[in-house]
């Protein structure tokens, strides 16, 4: 994107946990933003705060009146899959779905919010180029394939790893549980006001056609983290069984903090900030 702020207008497909608190930064920035929900709840709140707000829904043909959302500079696709029921065919119809529209509306640029469950658990360090490998999320893969195949489309994609802070407590989702398995294994988590920082860092920088890992650039023990998070808000910690770390990876970012050149807000998960109530 070559225009400068005032002039420019970025669409973000899905404003919930991530994409709303992006939006407003965007807006900060100087932007023009348009966001979709599926909530028409929300529909007023992000029109109070300067959202342009439109009712979209991929089931997983889009759902919704889309002409005028799809009319933009830029396109932030945050819906990655919550899980893997839905089947590996059903994400990537819906990128599938917003493909046509990007073809259709002569998108230019394009940015894909996707996760780190695009690698297999390969017990060392992972980088950008070890996806596709066997045992890694296929609707992941298949879907920043379908975008990455667009002619004409510049498009960086953004593997994030597990998304905390603020409301977002790792350790508060296994309060009280008993002989957990993994507490050796490092985990792979990122601050949401850094993937905010870091999606802001690329449009700022023009980082476009890449692909980049995003997360905190150290890695302690789910016990560690668990512990710390018991401790800081006060529930009962989990209890671990003994057990060697396996099944899992390391999520390197160091083509992020070398190529953008970004300095994380929050490093250490150990001492990520959260607003729990």
């Amino acid at each position: 994107m070559k225009k400068s702020a005032e002039n420019s207008t970025i669409s973000i497909l899905g404003c919930g946990w991530l994409g709303a608190p992006l939006a407003r930064r965007l807006l900060a920035e100087g932007y023009t933003v348009k966001g979709s929900t599926t909530s028409t709840e929300k529909m007023s709140v992000m029109k109070g705060v300067g959202i342009e707000p439109f009712l979209l829904r991929l089931e997983p043909g889009l759902q919704g009146s889309a002409e005028d959302f799809f009319q933009t500079d830029l396109l932030i696709i945050d819906i990655p899959p919550k899980s893997r029921k839905e089947g590996d065919d059903f994400h990537p119809a819906q990128i599938k779905a917003i493909s046509d529209e990007i073809k259709k509306h002569k998108i230019s640029h394009c940015l894909y919010v996707s996760s780190t469950s695009v690698y297999p658990n390969l017990e060392r360090e992972v980088k950008e180029e070890d996806a596709g490998i066997k045992g890694g999320h296929a609707a992941i893969s298949g879907a920043e394939n379908i975008l990455k195949s667009i002619s004409g489309l510049n498009c960086t994609i953004l593997r994030c790893g597990g998304l905390m802070g603020y409301d977002r407590i790792p350790g508060r989702y296994f309060a009280g549980q008993k002989n957990l398995t993994t507490g050796q294994v490092p985990v792979n988590y990122i601050h949401r006001d850094d993937v905010i920082g870091i999606i802001t860092a690329i449009i700022r920088q023009n980082y476009w056609n890449e692909t980049l890992n995003a997360v905190a650039p150290q890695h302690p023990t789910r016990q560690e983290v668990y512990e710390q998070n018991a401790r800081e808000f006060d529930f009962e910690a989990p209890t671990f069984a003994p057990a060697e770390a396996e099944g899992f990876k390391v999520v390197s970012s160091d083509k992020l903090l070398s190529e953008l050149n970004y300095q994380f807000l929050h490093p250490n998960p150990l001492e990520f900030p959260y607003s729990h109530s």
